[in-house]
């Protein structure tokens, strides 16, 4: 993961604009670790450049009013989320670059693009590149660029239009733990700033106080508006008929789950959790069968018969330290309520929510979702052993379809394992 990302402008002359964008524009770099996605040719004088002349008063009052999407919003389909999020809604009248990005809350995505090639304009974006940064670095670079927008406009005395006022409540929210966290639940439901419905908003956030707020936020980032809905499925059956389980706890497992390193990404984490849990728990070689899974976790589950619910996601329901009640969602297969039970064993483990109550496993790309899927992946499927596999075989359709059944997982499972390890190529996922 890339640790870096800057936001820069070597100040212009403007002869045409309002005083806030004479003040403010300049060659602008957009800068992530030794790459630029701001690099243009200029169509006219035929040169190529690594910034592009933009008005940065344009760009910062965009990123000021979208932090808190950009920070916390996991990626929908949705033409609210493309105009937070994709740099070119900033607007102005200038060509932005094509930069989408996309927050797990952990790791934020960049996505750069060359300018469409019939897009009409003086210049062409060429960069094209994917990186990941930590959010904190995604933060420190807005903060480094807005505050030098807002002195400039200062020094010079140009009216800022407000975005001095509004960088600076932005500022307190964030410091303020609460408002902070209702901000960020704002966010996850899909809103910009006061425009989230307050029914809906308070209805979400009273749930935090039962089932915890990471895993209300998760819940949120999950089903948006229909989130009252889900919470009130799963408590309807957490209530009367979930698969009661007991995780053995092991400091081996927890410590793997662990690490305070930025290049520590959540898959890594998990996937060492995952062989720490099969060491800890005397799981030899091989697939895991739905008996001892039994054995393990203390009860009969049986991956043809769970009771299920109408929300589309599985959930644990923490009753104790070690002992959860799991209500699955529907599904036809059993394969994916093997796998949703391992992603909720996981989720025993993963850092920062131990005080929640609900352990959501839903279909979002968030950070906690992402450690979820890595551990169940490598716990019912370890990689090791489908490359030993894979080494005395060919890899086809048959060898993807044999390896699932064999292990009991999809195989989306085994053909995911593949991609993430370079093995298969991404596109074969789509």
């Amino acid at each position: 993961m890339t640790k870096s990302m800057s936001i820069r402008t070597a100040w212009l002359d403007l002869e045409h604009g309002s005083a806030r964008e004479k003040a403010t524009f300049g060659d602008l770099t957009f800068q992530v670790g030794e790459r630029f996605a701001t690099e243009t040719e200029d169509l006219v004088a035929r040169t190529v450049q690594r910034s592009a002349r933009l008005s940065g008063v344009h760009l910062a009052e965009w990123l000021v009013g979208n932090w808190w999407r950009l920070s916390w919003e996991s990626r929908s389909n949705t033409r609210s989320w493309q105009m937070s999020h994709h740099l070119a809604a900033a607007g102005g009248g200038y060509q932005w670059p094509n930069i989408m990005l996309e927050s797990d809350g952990f790791e934020m995505k960049v996505s750069v693009k060359p300018s469409v090639t019939n897009q009409a304009g003086l210049i062409r974006y060429l960069s094209v590149f994917d990186a990941g940064i930590p959010v904190s670095a995604f933060q420190s670079a807005v903060d480094a660029f807005v505050s030098e927008v807002v002195t400039r406009m200062d020094r010079l005395g140009v009216d800022d239009g407000n975005l001095g006022a509004v960088w600076r409540e932005l500022q307190n929210e964030r410091a303020n733990p609460e408002v902070s966290w209702w901000r960020r639940l704002e966010a996850t439901l899909g809103y910009d700033v006061d425009d989230a419905p307050e029914e809906l908003l308070t209805a979400v956030g009273d749930s935090a106080q039962a089932y915890g707020l990471e895993a209300t936020a998760e819940i949120a980032a999950a089903a948006q508006s229909r989130s009252v809905e889900f919470l009130t499925a799963i408590a309807a059956v957490g209530k009367s008929s979930p698969l009661e389980v007991v995780v053995p706890q092991d400091a081996s497992i927890s410590q793997s789950a662990c690490s305070t390193s930025l290049d520590d990404l959540p898959w890594m984490r998990a996937t060492r959790a995952a062989h720490a849990a099969r060491t800890a728990w005397n799981i030899s070689a091989g697939p895991i069968t739905d008996a001892q899974l039994s054995d393990i976790l203390g009860t009969h589950f049986d991956s043809n018969r769970v009771v299920q619910h109408t929300a589309p996601l599985t959930a644990g329901i923490r009753r104790s330290d070690s002992k959860v009640g799991v209500v699955f969602r529907t599904t036809r297969h059993r394969t994916n309520r093997r796998f949703d039970l391992a992603r909720v064993i996981g989720d025993q483990f993963a850092p920062g929510h131990e005080h929640d109550m609900l352990l959501p496993a839903t279909a979002t790309r968030t950070a906690r979702q992402k450690f979820q899927r890595a551990f169940a992946q490598e716990f019912l499927c370890p990689y090791q052993e489908l490359q030993e596999r894979l080494d005395a075989s060919i890899l086809t359709d048959e060898f993807i379809e044999d390896s699932a059944r064999d292990y009991g997982v999809s195989p989306l499972v085994v053909q995911t394992l593949l991609v993430n390890k370079d093995v298969l190529e991404r596109a074969t996922l789509y």
